[in-house]
């Protein structure tokens, strides 16, 4: 996921599955999919740990009502 981020697929730059949409708000992305009903939704947000490497850390997961 960290590599299709840095290519811009939350711009709609690279190459994404049409069932899953990303996008930036703030310092944070959303991540839906809908390859079944009814659509998930994640919230993470993208830091680097000690070694440098790119960590995610999931804030939400679930449906619309995350956002609530």
């Amino acid at each position: 996921m960290v590599p299709a981020l840095a290519a811009g697929a939350h711009r709609g730059d690279a190459p994404w599955p049409r069932r899953l949409r990303i996008h930036k708000i703030g310092d944070a992305y959303s991540l839906t999919w809908t390859f079944a009903s009814p659509a998930g939704r994640a919230l993470f947000m993208i830091s680097r740990g000690p070694d440098g490497d790119a960590v995610l850390t999931w804030i939400a997961v679930g449906y619309h009502d995350i956002y609530e």
